[in-house]
Parts: C-alpha cells; structure tokens; sequence
C-alpha cells in the first residue's frame, strides 16, 4: 500500500480491513452481489458481452482451399467511475488518554465498519433491484415455486451461454412461504428441517447450485426491515471476476482489500478517524440473472 498522507492510519487500517474482510455475519450481500474487481484508475473500462455469437450455428467444415467462416464477437463498452466514499468519528483527547482510550477507539472504529457494513447492504440491494426487474408473470403462489424458479434458472442459462446459476437468493420470508408450500412439501416428502434445504435444490432443474437465505436487515425509516423479503434471486458471478467475464454484478474498487483509515485533529481537542474508499458497482450482465417477487395477500 502506497502512503500518500502523512494522516494515513496503519494500525488502524489494518483493524479496518480486518473487519471488512470478516465482518461478523455469514453473508455480505454486497459481496455476494458485487464481487470485487480491482482496477488502477478511478474511471475506466469493461467488457458487455452480446448473445448472438454464442448461440447462432455455422458450418464449420473446411475444404481445401476454403477459408474458415469467421465470427464477428458483438461486446460493447462499459465504463466506471469508482465514487469516493468516506465516514468519520471523532474523540475528545481526554477520552484517548484513559487506559481504556485504546480499546475505546477500537470499538469506536468497529461502529464506524458496522455503519458502513449496513449501507452497503442495502444500497447494493436497490441496485439488484433497479438494474434487475421483478418479472410479473412469477411469484403468483398459486403455481409451484419450483417451476417458477426453473424459469429463473433457465434465463441465466440463456443470458450466460449456457452457464448454470451460482446461486440462487432468497429473503427469509420468501423462503420460509416456499419451503412450507404445499407443492414443495409434496416434492420434498416433508422432509425435516435439518434435511430440507439440500432435497429442496435436488428437486430443481439444476444441481449444484448454492442456495442462500439473507438474514440482512437494517433500519430504514425508523424500522427494522428486512432487506430482501419476499424477493428470490437466481444469479451468475465469478467468485473472482475480470473485466470481461459475464458476472451479473461487479464492484470495480481501487481497493479490495477494504477502506483506509486516515487521522485528523480537529480544534485541536479531538482525533477524527476517518474511513476513505472508492468502489463503483454495478448490474455488468443483466442477463446472468432474473428474479420474482412472492405475490401475497
């Protein structure tokens, strides 16, 4: 890492990133829905990929003196343009010089990474939304849940070449409404709890997906609210993607390792720890993924 500040903060980045990488919660939506991309500039470029070359049959067969039939690859240009992004706390100096003071500023910097964990989720969630519409013709419960997410699975087959979904998304109440369905329990025989999620998948058009239920949450208009609800996501990512792989989403960041923290003294009286990050993410391939929304009464 490059030092360009002389109020950059190395024992405290190092708590900082830490945290981000290991945030104290089994699923980072964000992360799940925006893996990182490192890039080198704030703004740049990527590669969208078209569909047409991947699915249209040629003759291939070549005679002597004959040239290959050649393909033209349809792939456009998208840009980024990482924001910056920052969040600060501020101690008053008498505070620091307790013999708690450093345990203190620890636990302070653990709520700025809490802070920040939260706003990530749910902005990454509008996102998902925005850049992914809800179809209208699924989530009637009155038809089978399995069929309606066969039908997603199958659109990221055909937005992706023919690769399987990575994952398929869902918030706890949405799972919950489906594992207990009528149509599902007569597929799955009931099974109990602990065996229930792994016959649940068996029964879906394609294996080896990872099925995933969001217990994220976060207080939005004075409300607790769960983020993902009634919402059920089938998706493609790489685990590790590149500027020109077809991941649905992608978070292109200067740094993916996590955010820098920076010191400041303010009025001379208080130590200002700041977070500093930059990230850009976006919807890369809306084809590699489809989602409904339960329809309930």
């Amino acid at each position: 890492m490059i030092v360009t500040s002389d109020t950059f903060n190395e024992i405290l980045t190092g708590f900082a990133q830490g945290a981000y990488r290991n945030p104290g919660t089994e699923l980072d939506l964000n992360k799940l829905l925006f893996p990182a991309v490192q890039v080198d500039e704030l703004e740049g470029q990527y590669d969208k990929w078209g569909i047409a070359e991947h699915f249209t049959a040629v003759d291939t067969t070549l005679a002597r003196h004959n040239t290959a039939h050649r393909i033209e690859i349809s792939r456009t240009k998208g840009y980024f343009n990482c924001d910056p992004a920052a969040l600060e706390i501020a101690h008053w100096k008498p505070t620091l010089l307790q013999k708690s003071g450093a345990r203190f500023r620890e636990e302070s910097l653990k709520a700025l990474m809490d802070a920040q964990f939260t706003s990530r989720q749910v902005s990454a969630v509008d996102i998902l939304r925005r850049g992914i519409a809800a179809d209208p013709e699924l989530g009637d419960l009155s038809n089978s849940p399995i069929e309606m997410i066969d039908a997603l699975f199958d659109r990221v087959v055909k937005g992706t070449f023919g690769r399987k979904p990575t994952h398929l998304l869902m918030g706890r109440t949405a799972w919950n409404t489906i594992r207990n369905h009528e149509k599902v329990l007569s597929r799955t025989h009931a099974l109990a709890y602990a065996m229930f999620e792994d016959a649940f998948m068996s029964t879906l058009s394609y294996q080896g997906v990872k099925l995933v239920i969001a217990d994220s949450y976060a207080i939005i208009n004075d409300k607790l609210t769960e983020l993902l609800e009634n919402d059920v996501v089938a998706l493609y990512n790489e685990e590790t993607p590149s500027l020109s792989d077809l991941s649905m989403g992608k978070e292109f960041t200067l740094s993916p390792a996590g955010p820098e923290v920076h010191t400041y003294q303010e009025k001379g009286i208080y130590d200002v720890d700041m977070l500093i990050w930059s990230s850009d993410r976006q919807i890369t391939n809306s084809a590699a993924a489809a989602r409904f929304e339960l329809k309930t009464a």
